[in-house]
């Protein structure tokens, strides 16, 4: 096979290499089933495969992965020999492949695919665990369980190695199957086929819980019986208890007040005592205060006739100081007067200064605005190749973030006008909050590197909705290397992204399902009777008994959630269950309907709008 190969890329121009080998791998693969007992081994084969299966897969961000890495986890030395010397000649996408080998699952988080190899398949299903959501393939040889696969190796009865295709799971990765890997062959599992046997294994799983809780009802009645003697037997004694207790209690109440009185005798005693020594030692203190008090009244009569003097003299002094306060007020007021105009004086040089400085740095700043709006202009002038009917969007923004052109595809995703926008708003105004985050880390790298691409942004339309966009962008400089502006083409990706979170609610709103039900300690009670039906297929069949019966019938839950509907009448579905006062009488009807009718009944009840129509039961 070698030797076929090398004369084959001999006969091939060096540009078209890459492409001859995988149409010559093609052919080698589309008639594996001939060559193989013949002129291959089985480990070249699959060897060969996993190369071929690299090539037509994407990984999400693999612009990011400088070499890919291959993680055989084994001990089959023949395919880790072949795959050496695949990994050591080929390329994937132009980047080199590291190939690693292991016998437990270490060290795998980093690798884009992982092989498990028939000798290691125990391992298989803990690998499938930890791998969930983290961008990894992951290939088996003959593995049995077909809900844990993505691409598993399998021989025909003719002995044929072919591959089946689980595509589930290969999205559920976050990884792309790329249109030529149909060209290879291969089989897509019927997922469908899987969950019917599931569903198969739930039924005959509710019958032994079934089984189960009869017995466990007969259990709880023999156990019952059994408590209702021993809580009798309790309650005599917890009454004689009880009764010991309170006289226990009574007992030790009156020792703690005996006690307490005693202390409080005790301590009166003392406290008399103290008072009684207290008002010995105040008499003793009054008796030397009143001595004190007449030396004192003494001096003050002699200090009363020195300040009735001393009154007179400052009388004659004041009226000397006021004659002085006269003379010194105009001199304080005409002082103030020259040191205000002294400040006034100052505060004009310095406003004039501030002012002509104020002046300069204006004139240049406008100078330098109106030299880079001349160069933006020419700028604008040389770039012809933004089309205003592409079909993506696209803009330019200066080195602020101010939007300098705008295309009308995207005016008219966002609802704008051109002269709204241009010239007015920045990126930021057109971003949420985590957005602009984005817009901040990469604007100042975009400015450096002069490119970018694929990032995510969610725009702000004028009617406030959300749109969901992938940007990448080239920057535009002047003959001086400084930046003028960008170059930015948006691709509208909100369906997309709206398929992907409708396709994550409703595997994790399936995953929740199945726990509750298939896990052991699971409780199914927390479920609703849409999380268990089939809504879709039970509608269909409600459809065709409407039409072949040419009765109206209906299945609502027991919280007034109309699940299944067919052949109901317009009155009734578009305006008495719209209307929320006519609804409000039809949710009571429907609730009515299921309080006590035993199974294998019916009951009739009369809907209570104005209209008198039956309700379609």
């Amino acid at each position: 096979m070698k030797y076929l190969l090398q004369k084959y890329q001999q006969k091939v121009s060096p540009l078209n290499t890459q492409l001859s080998i995988s149409l010559f791998y093609f052919l080698v693969f589309l008639y594996s089933g001939y060559l193989y007992p013949q002129q291959f081994q089985r480990e070249e084969v699959i060897s060969s495969y996993i190369y071929n299966f690299a090539l037509n897969i994407e990984w999400r961000n693999e612009d990011r992965i400088k070499e890919f890495h291959f993680c055989i986890i084994g001990g089959n030395k023949k395919i880790i020999e072949e795959l050496n010397k695949i990994c050591s000649i080929k390329r994937i996408r132009n980047k080199p492949i590291k190939l690693t080998i292991n016998d437990r699952l270490t060290n795998i988080d980093d690798a884009q695919l992982i092989f498990v190899t028939k000798d290691k398949e125990e391992l298989l299903e803990e690998c499938f665990d930890k791998i969930e959501g983290k961008n990894i393939l992951l290939i088996s040889d003959n593995y049995y369980t077909k809900k844990i696969v993505m691409i598993n190796f399998y021989v025909t009865n003719d002995q044929r190695l072919k591959f089946e295709i689980n595509k589930a799971n290969i999205i559920n990765q976050g990884l792309t199957i790329l249109p030529d890997m149909v060209l290879m062959g291969g089989s897509e599992i019927d997922v469908a086929a899987l969950y019917r046997e599931s569903q198969i294994s739930l039924r005959t799983l509710q019958k032994q819980l079934d089984v189960l809780q009869q017995r466990e009802q007969q259990l709880a009645i023999k156990i019952e019986s059994s408590t209702l003697e021993i809580i009798r037997q309790e309650k005599l004694i917890n009454s004689q208890s009880a009764s010991i207790d309170s006289q226990k209690v009574q007992l030790n109440e009156q020792k703690h007040e005996l006690h307490n009185l005693l202390l409080a005798i005790e301590l009166k005693q003392d406290t008399l005592k103290q008072q009684t020594n207290i008002i010995a030692e105040r008499e003793k203190e009054l008796n030397e205060q009143k001595v004190e008090i007449d030396k004192r009244e003494k001096v003050l009569t002699a200090q009363k006739v020195k300040i009735d003097n001393q009154n007179i003299e400052i009388e004659k002094q004041a009226k000397s100081l006021k004659k002085q306060d006269v003379t010194i007020s105009t001199q304080q007021n005409f002082l103030y007067l020259l040191l205000a105009i002294a400040f006034l004086g100052i505060g004009l040089f310095f406003a004039i200064y501030i002012g002509y400085k104020n002046k300069r740095r204006i004139n240049a700043r406008l100078t330098e605005e109106i030299e880079e709006r001349k160069k933006v202009e020419e700028a604008l002038g040389k770039s012809e190749d933004l089309y205003n009917h592409a079909p993506c969007g696209y803009h330019s923004l200066d080195k602020n973030g101010v939007f300098v052109r705008m295309n009308n595809t995207e005016l008219e995703w966002l609802g704008y006008r051109s002269e709204e926008i241009v010239g007015r708003l920045k990126f930021v105004d057109l971003v949420t909050d985590n957005s602009k985050k984005v817009f901040e880390e990469n604007f100042p790298r975009f400015k450096a590197s002069g490119a970018i691409r694929d990032i995510e942004f969610e725009l702000i339309c004028k009617d406030k909705t959300i749109k969901n966009v992938l940007l990448s962008g080239t920057a535009i400089y002047d003959e001086d290397g400084n930046f003028l502006m960008s170059r930015s083409t948006l691709y509208d990706i909100t369906e997309r992204k709206q398929a992907e979170e409708e396709l994550r609610e409703s595997d994790s709103r399936v995953r929740a399902q199945l726990n509750a039900i298939l896990a052991p300690d699971g409780d199914i009670g927390g479920l609703d009777l849409a999380d268990i039906a089939e809504i879709k297929t039970v509608q269909a069949i409600m459809d065709y008994f409407s039409k072949f019966m040419n009765i109206a019938v209906a299945i609502v839950d027991l919280k007034g959630k109309v699940l299944v509907a067919a052949g109901w009448q317009d009155i009734c579905t578009k305006y008495h269950r719209v209307h929320p006062d006519t609804c409000a009488f039809c949710t009571e009807s429907d609730l009515e309907l299921s309080q006590g009718v035993e199974p294998g009944n019916y009951k009739i009840y009369k809907c209570k709008t104005t209209c008198g129509i039956w309700p379609p039961r």
